[in-house]
């Protein structure tokens, strides 16, 4: 009978356990044990941020033992598995910060009630646990005597209890826990006692625990260190410089004696004493500091991904600095005091190495004899400062001053500085030559020395004209770039985008794929981190900007600009905007000269042009001439779909560009789109040079972008209203959204767009081509675009949509439904043909035999890593599925290899819809997948249409219930109420 009621307290303590029995009598060694392993793993980052926050894991995993035979024993371990290295490098490291763990349990023996509690457990770095013979656990519960009654927290259990009978015989039952460390896991057992003792009279005891969770306990204070690092930091540094007063002097930032004496290192010691031995662990966020001769600060940014909430955070630390220059320094002549501080241009040898210091051209040798110091031609801005006397010999005071064109400079402690730019990037301002003027008088002596600058950061003009372009003797052309009619009303056909000097829509083009000519990099990774090219160059993404535009015939290929030094020209390939395999002596790669009146290009095709400049760096342009783009005006990117280029501001790129131009050149929306390609291309380069010279601090905003780039199936339908179209795609790209990244929000953060990049949200009326499906369906290409100036979004996703009268929601399958479960293996032995079969036997188990009908790359396809874009039949089948993707997955010698595999609707069947995808992780340390796949996770039921809600018919009487029972339902009940309201009204007025 107790053991009756045991078992049944069992199931109602612990309804979801599994418990093994293992019964040992007294006299004998404890021969088995059992332990079930709960291992929890966090996804794996490359470092782990150095902040230790206390953490708790919860496991809520009932087991019971318990043994009705007299004089035995049982004994049953459980072990919870923690994986220590997310949050620590080390052991030393985690145990350094946690040292203690609060056990959250619940417990009940059988002879006592139910116990809740929470203990506190000392923890450290122990390589063993208790052996597997349990006889000191039971020698310990036995120790307390056979009346000892309840107790919690004794010795290594969190309770015990023993009780004796009036028969003479007692029981023991007590729960003792205990941990140990191996490689990187944190082991945590529980151990559960039972012994029936005594005389050989039938008697009973058991025990049940529930570990519900582990907290660590961390001694770690973030706060506390990043207070102290703000403290230090925010003290002025006193520095002593031997060679300028500008804080972005190179020799202050490194010092060329290699002694130390430079801002970094003074600023890393700082650093280094706050953070003292955890320093190591914090260098790989370190970012190199930025300085200002504007601000007379330093700027150190920390970055690093929060391991609570997985987003990056950025600390900024502002380091005032009191430059003095030594004794000695004031004894050098004008020259030695008058500091150029270049920028940094590309490698003309190789766009991934290090950018290199930007050497000046002489333009006009010096001449000693004149006091003049020659004229010079940099390629990017450049910063100028001079050291002024602040007295005399003969004890005039401030003897010296400079004068730029002829203007003051700025100076502050005799510090005059300034930076010298390219002005006509702007577009407003010409000024890119500069005169340096450095006057001395005292009361004896007067005299001037001179230098001359002159900034050619602006990329030069390749003009790509339309030939036939003649706004001024075409009427047609003419009302295309006129913003109002001759009577001053708005001009309906007016076009804003069409560039009324060439005729054309020019777009700016991040292209994907690395550049055969130099072209500055982006300095910072996705994270908005700078790259080290020595140790990290996998960093870099090697595309580079470009412009595209279109002419329906012919085009004038004009540049007469003396800093260009060659133009080349070849066909590419739609596919990947790369050199064809074969080209004719008229498609090769070949120099060309600025055409003249009359002369033009006209061949049909797609051209890339590259333009040489004078310091070896370059800007690139695509266009794309043909016939049938006459009089139509189309957009680049509207009639090349590669994926290959993509829009510039987009990217993470153009992101990084953004804020730079946001926070360095202070430039607002409007002023930022309407840049052309050359001011852009120039910005880049600026851009770049400031980042690697380290005048400005790393974009110090947090980069947290998604990227929604890719394809998605065509959104189907079966509709008459252009209105619900609207809103049925609409919803399908909230949800598209969604999926990926909440919060984002419809005409701030993405929109809607035609392929020719109409707002579909703003005009419904675009979509009117898709009623005319009586023949046959229509389609209609859309994207999802982030907008450029989105805080959570980058990219964009193309797709369709298609209305057929044979779609039809109630029976379509929609693959959507079918859920199935990503998972990492061990795939070692397997060969691509076998994992291509795992992958469809997976995915058959969804469909199979339920959906027979379905025809494999006829009704749906199946995909690697993203969807194919649609043929010119509508079909997207078959998918990316070579070998290609399959052999790269499987060489996972050197790190864990994931894909993920898309199970997609065909967008010319009318048969399927939607979209579902699973990942699959080929890693050494997992385990090998099962023979049979698992397939679906969910029951299957996708016969269900995409869109939330959407339940039309192209002509049922369905559709018009939901406002015609309302029209009938509600008078019927208005007449019933009136007449209640009527009878009792009469009623009173009677009485």
């Amino acid at each position: 009978m107790k053991a009756i009621i045991l078992f049944l307290l069992a199931s109602t303590l612990f309804p979801n356990s599994m418990t093994y029995y293992y019964l040992q009598n007294q006299t004998n060694k404890l021969q088995q044990d059992n332990y079930s392993i709960n291992n929890l793993k966090l996804m794996q980052t490359q470092f782990v941020a150095p902040i230790y926050p206390t953490f708790t894991k919860n496991f809520n995993n009932g087991v019971y033992s318990y043994q009705v035979h007299q004089q035995q024993s049982a004994v049953k371990r459980y072990e919870y598995a923690v994986d220590i290295s997310q949050y620590a490098n080390n052991n030393n490291q985690f145990f350094n910060y946690y040292n203690s763990i609060n056990i959250n349990f619940s417990l009940s023996f059988f002879h006592h009630n139910n116990y809740n509690d929470t203990l506190t457990k000392r923890i450290q770095n122990k390589s063993s646990a208790y052996p597997d013979n349990y006889s000191y656990f039971i020698s310990q519960v036995n120790s307390r005597g056979a009346n000892g009654g309840w107790s919690t927290n004794w010795n290594d259990f969190l309770a015990v209890y023993s009780l004796s009978f009036d028969d003479d015989t007692n029981t023991h039952e007590g729960i003792a826990w205990d941990y140990r460390v191996s490689g990187n896991m944190f082991y945590f057992y529980v151990y559960i006692v039972v012994v029936a003792g005594g005389n050989d009279k039938v008697t009973s005891a058991g025990a049940g625990v529930n570990i519900k969770s582990l907290t660590f306990n961390s001694s770690h204070d973030v706060n506390k260190l990043k207070n102290n690092l703000n403290s230090a930091l925010s003290k002025t540094l006193d520095f002593t410089s031997n060679y300028s007063g500008s804080l972005i002097d190179h020799s202050n930032i490194k010092d060329p004696t290699g002694q130390g004496n430079d801002l970094p290192t003074k600023l890393n010691e700082i650093i280094r004493k706050q953070l003292g031995n955890e320093y190591d662990s914090w260098a790989n966020f370190i970012q190199p500091p930025s300085f200002s001769d504007k601000t007379r600060e330093a700027t150190t940014l920390i970055k690093f991904r929060n391991p609570e909430t997985g987003q990056q955070e950025v600390w900024t630390f502002f380091t005032p600095i009191n430059l003095r220059l030594s004794s000695g320094y004031w004894t050098n002549i004008i020259l030695k005091r008058l500091h150029i501080i270049p920028g940094k241009i590309v490698d003309k040898n190789d766009s991934t190495k290090e950018m290199v210091t930007d050497e000046p051209e002489t333009l006009a040798p010096p001449n000693i004899a004149e006091s003049y110091g020659g004229k010079y031609r940099y390629h990017t801005s450049i910063g100028m400062e001079f050291d002024a006397l602040k007295q005399a010999d003969d004890g005039t005071i401030n003897p010296e001053y400079v004068e730029i064109n002829g203007q003051p400079v700025s100076v502050l402690d005799n510090k005059f500085s300034a930076t010298l730019e390219d002005n006509r990037i702007t577009g407003t301002n010409k000024q890119h030559s500069y005169r340096i003027d450095i006057h001395y008088k005292d009361r004896t002596y007067q005299e001037q020395y001179t230098i001359e600058i002159v900034i050619e950061t602006l990329v030069p003009n390749l003009q790509l004209k339309w030939y036939a372009w003649d706004p001024n003797n075409n009427p047609d052309q003419a009302e295309l770039v006129k913003k109002t009619l001759p009577d001053g009303k708005p001009n309906p056909k007016y076009d804003s985008e069409i560039n009324p000097s060439t005729g054309t829509k020019t777009q700016i083009l991040w292209v994907k794929h690395k550049s055969e000519v130099p072209t500055p990099l982006d300095p910072l990774n996705k994270n908005g981190e700078v790259i080290n090219p020595k140790k990290n160059p996998q960093d870099y993404d090697l595309g580079f900007i470009a412009e595209g535009s279109i002419s329906g015939m012919g085009v004038n290929q004009v540049f007469n600009d003396q800093n260009i030094t060659s133009v080349y020209r070849r066909a590419v390939n739609a596919s990947n905007l790369l050199g064809v395999a074969s080209p004719t002596d008229r498609e090769k790669n070949q120099q060309i000269q600025s055409d003249q009146t009359g002369n033009y290009w006209a061949d049909t095709g797609i051209w890339h042009y590259t333009v040489t400049m004078a310091d070896g760096t370059t800007a690139q342009k695509y266009a794309i001439i043909g016939v049938e783009y006459q009089n139509k005006y189309p957009r680049f990117l509207d009639t090349i779909d590669n994926n290959q280029a993509v829009e510039f501001w987009s990217t993470i790129h153009g992101v990084h560009l953004k804020n730079y131009l946001v926070d360095v050149k202070k430039l607002n929306t409007e002023q930022m789109l309407a840049l052309n390609y050359e001011q852009v291309a120039s910005y880049w380069k600026e851009y770049a040079s400031d980042i690697i010279a380290q005048k400005v601090p790393p974009d110090p905003n947090p980069a947290n972008y998604y990227d929604i780039s890719g394809n998605f199936p065509a959104i189907k339908m079966n509709e008459i209203d252009t209105n619900k179209i609207r809103t049925l795609v609409l919803s399908y790209a909230q949800n598209y959204i969604n999926q990926k990244v909440s919060g984002a929000v419809l005409g701030n953060d993405y929109t809607v767009v035609t392929k020719e990049g109409v707002d579909i949200n703003s005009n419904p009326d675009t979509l009117q081509s898709l009623l005319d499906n009586a023949t046959s369906p229509k389609y209609l290409d859309i994207k999802i675009k982030a907008k450029p100036l989105s805080s959570l979004l980058i990219g964009e996703a193309k797709g369709s949509i298609k209305n057929s009268k044979n779609y039809d929601p109630e029976k379509v399958v929609d693959l959507s439904k079918i859920k199935f479960k990503s998972g990492k293996y061990n795939f070692e032995g397997y060969t691509i043909e076998k994992l291509k079969q795992w992958i469809i036997d997976n995915i058959n188990k969804g469909l199979y035999p339920k959906y027979s009908q379905l025809v494999f790359n006829q009704d749906y396809g199946i995909s690697i890593n993203k969807i194919p874009p649609e043929d010119d039949s509508h079909n997207n089948v078959p998918g990316y599925f070579d070998d290609i993707f399959f052999k790269d997955f499987l060489d996972n010698t050197t790190q864990t290899k994931k894909i993920t595999v898309f199970l997609y609707a065909n967008n010319a069947s009318d048969l399927t819809t939607g979209m579902t995808s699973f990942s699959l992780e080929n890693d050494v340390n997992a385990i090998v997948p099962p023979d049979i796949p698992p397939g679906p996770i969910e029951p299957i039921a996708p016969n269900k249409p995409i869109i939330p809600g959407y339940n039309s018919n192209d002509g049922s009487d369905k559709r018009y219930l939901r406002w015609l029972l309302p029209i009938i339902i509600i008078p019927i009940i208005g007449i019933i109420i009136g007449g209640i309201w009527f009878y009792f009204r009469f009623k009173k007025r009677i009485r």
